[in-house]
């Protein structure tokens, strides 16, 4: 469904599945994909979409190894240790042969955000929140979760706050007004 709708889009501009007969976005909220939109207008095929599936599930594991580098040192071998674990969790590796989901090409970002977070630079964190949205409607749940990672670890009470009632508010509208126009 989504390659026939990018593929549509790359030809007539207009974000349409005609499988489903109705805007894309009635059913998921997925804006995201319309940045493969110049690549299907090039030459249209679903091995895009496979590709930054896997683009970002390999680029998961790099980022966790940067995590590790970071927290725990250059010179600490437990650095190659949740990169490992991550390719062989059999759930997580599944994703690569599963079928094609727009969340999934969120995952690198969801860490990202953690990281920021971590490092309190939540401005960046804050972009990325706001572009985690255009994945899917269930996506503001990083909202809420990075809030509470804000408040319980960070003791950043007022911002984590913030984000999880923003996280809520923007799940619900997304939810209840947005998708169903």
């Amino acid at each position: 469904i989504y390659a026939q709708a990018l593929s549509y889009y790359a030809q007539y501009g207009v974000y349409f599945s005609t499988f489903s007969r109705r805007h894309m976005l009635s059913d998921h909220f997925t804006p995201v994909l319309l940045l493969f939109a110049p690549l299907f207008r090039w030459h249209p095929s679903f091995a895009w979409l496979i590709l930054g599936k896997a683009a970002a599930f390999f680029a998961s594991p790099l980022i966790l190894l940067f995590f590790g580098r970071r927290f725990l040192g250059r010179d600490s071998k437990l650095v190659y240790l949740c990169p490992l674990l991550f390719l062989v969790h059999p759930f997580l590796a599944q994703l690569l042969f599963f079928e094609f989901q727009p969340s999934t090409l969120a995952m690198p970002f969801i860490m990202l955000v953690f990281f920021f977070a971590a490092e309190g630079w939540l401005i960046g964190a804050s972009v990325l929140l706001v572009f985690l949205l255009c994945f899917k409607e269930n996506l503001p749940l990083i909202w809420v979760s990075a809030g509470c990672y804000l408040m319980l670890e960070k003791r950043r009470i007022t911002s984590g706050a913030a984000l999880i009632a923003g996280g809520i508010a923007l799940g619900w509208a997304l939810t209840y007004y947005v998708i169903p126009y």
